[in-house]
């Protein structure tokens, strides 16, 4: 299976190092990884290119900045040749098993267009569940760090804010496809930058109750927009 992994990048440099490190400890390497520079400063640009080439990644840039989404369907539609998508943000750790056990699903699992895991978030888990059209339609439990096939990708939505991997997997529920879910801790990502969007889920089921927090108003609003777009 030829596997692309896909990293968007912006800010927060120092985290693509140890990222790339994981991707050359896979048990199962990648045909190509692709670093998208999402319109850095030079100065950034300079160091994500440097880090690239010493771990022998692809280096792209964009010139307007985008956002991830943006970034993740350029590297993407750079990526010819390929049979399935590893969209990896910059501060995630992937298990040296990772693609491997990910790739072993798909391969089980022909008619599946996807597959997806559990992962800690910082010391948090974040565990998934067994694919579901009903409970994905009430909320995500899929990662973006996830395979996906290469001609079942859609591509992201880059004008949604948040919920871009949701809006995806809905999206492509409405053409009878699904994913498949290994029941692993493959990855980690780094809570640093993120805690702020992260909300635990009893705030999450109870949004309305919560409503006058920032981060869950927030939240609601852009789950909001998704519902909306999705029709549910």
């Amino acid at each position: 299976m030829r596997i692309a992994v896909i990293i968007p990048i912006r800010g927060r440099v120092q985290l693509l190092r140890s990222c790339l490190a994981s991707i050359q400890a896979q048990q199962l390497r990648p045909s190509r990884v692709i670093v998208v520079d999402d319109a850095n400063t030079a100065s950034d640009a300079a160091s994500i290119k440097d880090i690239a080439a010493s771990a022998g990644a692809e280096y792209l840039r964009t010139e307007i900045q985008g956002g991830a989404s943006a970034a993740r369907n350029y590297g993407a539609a750079q990526a010819t040749g390929i049979d399935t998508y590893f969209f990896c943000d910059a501060d995630i750790t992937l298990a040296p098993n990772a693609l491997h056990e990910l790739a072993s699903a798909l391969e089980k699992n022909p008619q599946a267009a996807y597959a997806y895991s559990d992962f800690m978030f910082g010391k948090r888990l974040m565990r998934a569940e067994p694919f579901s059209l009903a409970a994905l339609r009430h909320q995500n439990f899929i990662s973006t760090m996830s395979l996906v096939r290469a001609a079942a990708f859609l591509g992201f939505d880059p004008t949604l804010k948040r919920f871009q991997d949701w809006d995806l997997w809905l999206t492509l529920a409405t053409q009878g496809k699904y994913g498949v879910y290994v029941p692993q801790v493959l990855f980690t990502a780094d809570a640093s930058g993120s805690i702020s969007t992260w909300i635990p889920s009893i705030l999450a089921r109870n949004a309305h109750v919560f409503s006058w927090i920032p981060r869950v108003k927030k939240y609601a609003a852009a789950r909001a927009i998704i519902l909306k777009k999705q029709g549910l």
